[in-house]
């Protein structure tokens, strides 16, 4: 059962975290991006209709800016999403990400949902080039690597509680 996605918004404030944290996921990217051999795994939130890239392996932070309105396809839906080649799939073809900003041709995307049943982001593959090869294995492993993202997620958030509280304290 999945939380009434109205709440996302305010759920998803509580995980934007200090910028530096977002470095903690780079072994789970890099992961991902073997688990499907492709150059791109990125970690996105999605709130109010805006998509942010948070972390990203195969990509400088400044080039993901176009990423967004691709990655924040699964939202749509609760399971991984796969477009074997975006310049012939109507869905995407007309993001920029996938026609000019990194040429992307091929992604994965499955949601980041959190114990409560929000879905507050998404985890994503990506390649320049068309992909047919997908495994249901794969899919199960992108799942649970965005599941291990979303458990190391909430451990920062209440760290990151914890501090501010302590400092209220004070």
């Amino acid at each position: 059962m999945y939380a009434d996605q109205a709440a996302r918004p305010q759920v998803v404030s509580e995980y934007d975290l200090p910028q530096a944290q977002w470095t903690r996921f780079d072994a789970a990217l890099r992961v991902a991006s073997a688990v499907y051999e492709a150059p791109i795994a990125v970690v996105s939130l999605v709130a109010d209709g805006s998509t942010q890239v948070r972390a990203a392996w195969g990509l400088s932070m400044s080039d993901t800016a176009d990423m967004g309105s691709l990655c924040s396809q699964v939202p749509q839906g609760f399971s991984t999403f796969v477009v074997s080649d975006t310049h012939h799939d109507p869905r995407v073809s007309g993001h920029h990400s996938v026609r000019v900003a990194a040429n992307i041709r091929f992604c994965a995307i499955t949601p980041l949902i959190t114990a409560g049943g929000h879905i507050i982001g998404s985890l994503s593959v990506m390649d320049r080039a068309p992909r047919t090869d997908v495994t249901p294995a794969q899919r199960g492993q992108l799942e649970d690597i965005a599941s291990l993202v979303v458990q190391q997620l909430e451990l920062m958030r209440d760290g990151h509680r914890a501090v501010i509280q302590g400092e209220s304290a004070e």
